[in-house]
Parts: structure tokens; sequence; C-alpha cells
């Protein structure tokens, strides 16, 4: 059962909020199929607005039909699939949604296994995004590679809606933080970045610092 269902009251036009969480409450884990027929039946629910599933096998397809939700809802502002076990076909489907206009404004894919290729899938999709504030990719197996580092300096040099990133407890590298920094000097709107666990050293955090200084005086 779902923890909360908050439906239309008397003709009113109540914000719908779903949430459920599996595993860690002991409750039936909720599967792609589920999922699946749980986003046909929302397809055309205006009310809806945000979307809690954490600690739920979930996996790419599970992923793959919240995204399909999104190119036909319109109304729903924030999804969270934490510890969802998606991986990069799973992010890769969410980036292809969040690249044609979505009004999403939150994305919350914390410890996941999109790795590196799921994150740039994301990163690129989000690129040209116009609506999303905040992105949090944290514990997700993201590597090293110029790939991924070529798209996170993109994204912050192209983005100008994102507020919160967060790639915390990935592995990013020194030239991962040197490019960060690039993308930040260009970038006048992101104010929270986190880098928790990712091997951050003092020097390349005072330059992160300095480059999210040079931005904001854009």
């Amino acid at each position: 059962m779902l923890d909360r269902l908050v439906p239309r009251d008397n003709g009113i036009r109540t914000p719908l909020e779903i949430v459920y969480n599996g595993v860690a409450d002991h409750k039936q884990p909720f599967h792609a199929s589920n999922a699946l027929a749980l986003t046909i039946a929302l397809q055309n629910e205006p009310n809806l607005k945000n979307i809690t599933f954490q600690n739920n096998p979930l996996g790419d397809m599970g992923a793959w039909s919240f995204a399909s939700l999104l190119f036909v809802n319109k109304h729903i502002r924030t999804i969270c699939l934490e510890n969802c076990e998606i991986g990069p076909l799973g992010a890769t489907a969410l980036a292809e949604a969040l690249s044609y206009a979505c009004p999403l404004l939150v994305l919350q894919l914390r410890n996941n296994a999109i790795s590196t290729v799921g994150a740039i899938a994301l990163l690129r999709g989000l690129s040209g995004n116009m609506n999303l504030l905040e992105l949090d990719l944290s514990s997700n197996g993201i590597g090293h590679g110029m790939e991924i580092y070529s798209a996170v300096e993109d994204l912050l040099r192209r983005n100008r809606t994102l507020r919160t990133l967060s790639l915390a407890s990935n592995r990013l590298g020194e030239m991962g933080f040197q490019r960060l920094a690039e993308g930040l000097k260009a970038n006048p709107t992101l104010r929270v970045l986190e880098l928790a666990q990712t091997g951050l050293g003092h020097r390349a955090g005072a330059a992160l610092r300095d480059a999210l200084e040079i931005g904001r005086a854009h």
C-alpha cells in the first residue's frame, strides 16, 4: 500500500502526492510492473505534483515508466527515486524526458547505479532544460573520464535554472574538479554544489569556491 496518496476532495483540486518507502519499512517491494500500472493510471491526473519511491527494486524498467509519464503529464514537479536499483538505461530514459521541455523541478536519484554512462546522459539532457532546480546524483558509481568531465562543464555553462547539484560519493578525479571549476565560472545560478566523499582536496576546493564567486558575479 502507498504510504501517502492525497486525492481530490469534494471537487476541489487538491495537490496529489505519492509516497512509498518499501524495503526500509519492511513493506511489500514496489517492482517495475507495479510502476508501469501506476504510471498508466496517472497519465491524465492533473493534480499529481510529487512522486517519492525509496528503497524499491524498480530497476531500469521502473525508471522508464516514470520517464514516460513525464512526457504526457506536465503537472509533476518532484520525482525522488532513491535506492531503486536504477542503472544507465533508466537514467537515459529520464534524460530523454528532461530534454523535452519537461516542467520537472526536482529529480533525486541518490544511491542508484546509473554509473558514468547514465550520468553523462542526464547531464547532457539537462543542458538545454530551463526548469529543473535540483539534481541529486550522489552515490551512483560515477567515475573518471573526459566525456563525463565535458558533460559536467557543458551543463554548468549552458543551464541557467539549476540551483542545486549533488555529485557526492562519486569519484570525479582532479581533472573533473578542474572542469567543474571552469563551468562554474560561467554559471550565475548554481547555489549549492555537494561534493562530499569525492576525494576533493583543499586546493581543488578553494578553486571551486573561487569559481562559484566568479559565476555569481555575472
